[in-house]
């Protein structure tokens, strides 16, 4: 189940656990999987907006939490 439809399930600790999910994922994917990995070569421009994604995806953290507690 992607974080959508967790979302459309109102299922808000799946959305948590996917958010922190891509969190984890942009950061092997930048820094590889050992800190003596080189880090990745990607040409696209996702490298310069790495820290707005990962903005983004802490607000739906804190939504998301906040609405586990209703």
């Amino acid at each position: 189940m992607d974080t959508q439809e967790r979302l459309k399930a109102r299922d808000y600790f799946g959305v948590i656990t996917s958010a922190a999910s891509v969190i984890a994922n942009i950061e092997y994917c930048i820094s590889g999987e050992d800190p003596q990995d080189p880090p990745y070569p990607d040409k696209s421009k996702l490298p310069q907006y790495v820290r707005f994604i990962e903005q983004i995806v802490e607000i739906i953290l804190v939504i998301s939490k906040y609405l586990t507690q209703e």
